[in-house]
């Protein structure tokens, strides 16, 4: 049977699905090149070009991006919506109906590059994320704009949310992730920021990833398969999997507060389960 005919071989698990979060300036972008170490081609959805320069310099045959720009208003719209509101009672802002909503199109758009990634760099369309195999990885960065996304597209730019709407919200994001990490074979990465929260359970404060409304962050970690935090001491960068007070899980790096920010570890350690990099 000739090279071309021949199957390809599957990978008999699919791949991980990691959260990395952390403060901003703690690396999590430029972390993604060393999954190009690995023989893994990243697709960064993002939500945040900031953090885009970082990785720029890694061939585009190795590394796409597709970027998710925010919709903008003009200063005199903004001028215009800030007298109307200087009007209005809290109860009338609390129940206006914002004209800007039918515009703020940037969830669809994220659901739409999850359905179809088209390369910003190359203007290549490379199909489904659901259709990859292990060799690819989907980033999506980052969570907090992904939930800013969804606010967006449930109210605008509504000032004071009601709790049904805040839950309409938190649920739309809420089942893209759950769809991104079950329906996925390829490397499902999520980047985050942290935040510093109370947990109802435990009536301790601790470090949470930061999503849209305190209800939504204890509802993250059991998605993913390793929930990680990126931190940085002077000019030393860091992973840890054993930070006090942080919600962190891991199955594929040991338990230790100063690993190596690189994907490599979990790469190996997939591989040992039985993972295979598919070509």
């Amino acid at each position: 049977m000739s090279a071309v005919l021949a199957a390809v071989k599957q990978s008999p698990i699919p791949a991980p699905n990691i959260l990395l979060m952390g403060a901003g300036g703690t690396g999590k972008t430029f972390s993604i090149r060393t999954l190009v170490d690995q023989g893994i081609h990243p697709f960064v959805l993002s939500l945040d070009p900031g953090g885009l320069p970082t990785i720029g310099d890694v061939p585009a045959d190795k590394l796409s991006w597709h970027v998710i720009s925010p919709g903008k208003s003009s200063w005199t719209d903004l001028i215009k919506k800030t007298n109307e509101r200087a009007a209005l009672t809290m109860e009338g802002i609390s129940s206006e109906k914002d004209y800007t909503k039918a515009n703020q199109k940037r969830f669809v758009n994220v659901l739409e590059a999850l359905a179809n990634f088209k390369d910003d760099r190359t203007g290549q369309s490379f199909g489904a994320v659901d259709d990859w195999g292990t060799n690819r990885a989907i980033v999506l960065d980052h969570l907090t704009e992904l939930g800013q996304a969804s606010k967006e597209w449930t109210v605008g730019s509504k000032l004071v949310l009601h709790q049904g709407e805040w839950q309409v919200a938190q649920n739309n994001a809420m089942a893209l992730l759950r769809n991104l990490v079950t329906v996925c074979r390829c490397w499902v990465i999520v980047l985050a920021h942290i935040d510093r929260e109370t947990d109802q359970i435990l009536q301790s404060t601790r470090i949470m990833v930061h999503a849209l409304g305190r209800a939504m962050a204890p509802q993250l970690p059991p998605l993913f398969s390793d929930v990680i935090l990126s931190a940085r001491e002077g000019i030393e960068f860091r992973w840890s999997t054993a930070e006090p007070n942080t919600d962190l899980k891991t199955q594929n790096l040991s338990i230790h507060a100063k690993l190596p920010p690189s994907f490599s570890s979990i790469v190996e350690k997939w591989k040992s389960r039985g993972g295979i990099i598919e070509s």
